[in-house]
């Protein structure tokens, strides 16, 4: 039944993300920053111009998926909120090809990963995955609109 399956309650979690990496990130004021470190938070650039052919294409597919990144969320609220199992699965694989799309590979990995257990009917993996997803998502979509806001390319929000 999908309401036993996506009803449960959701349990605190402990980071999923494993150990402390030993090198850390250069402390906010420290003079040494890459530039990696100035742009989008759970985006990797690189390989974002890798899946969309160059910066230019890139900034363009952000601009979509800030207007409509508000609303994919809303519909993967939705789908586990209403357990809706097809609904929630759904939108759970868009995840997976929107966010590697923009250079989001770790996102795409936990989509993919919390895709497999809807499949399977896992309620204790759905219940440990959904919500890093969730935080991971709204944390790029912030990180999207703040990028576009700074480089004077607002865009037009779908959803929330």
């Amino acid at each position: 039944p999908a309401g036993k399956i996506l009803g449960a309650s959701i349990p605190a979690l402990e980071s999923s993300s494993g150990p402390a990496s030993a090198s850390a990130p250069p402390p906010a004021d420290s003079p040494v920053r890459s530039a990696k470190d100035d742009w989008i938070p759970g985006l990797d650039r690189e390989s974002g111009i890798g899946f969309t052919g160059s910066p230019e294409n890139l900034e363009m597919i952000l601009k979509v998926f800030a207007r409509t990144g508000p609303k994919m969320l809303d519909q993967f609220e939705d789908g586990r909120r209403s357990g809706n199992v097809p609904q929630f699965r759904t939108a759970t694989h868009s995840l997976i090809s929107r966010c590697a799309n923009i250079g989001g590979e770790k996102l795409s990995s936990m989509a993919r990963d919390l895709e497999q257990a809807i499949i399977a009917g896992n309620v204790a993996v759905i219940d440990a995955l959904y919500p890093d997803v969730h935080s991971e998502l709204e944390k790029i979509i912030a990180g999207v609109r703040e990028h576009l806001g700074r480089a004077g390319s607002p865009a037009t929000v779908e959803g929330k």
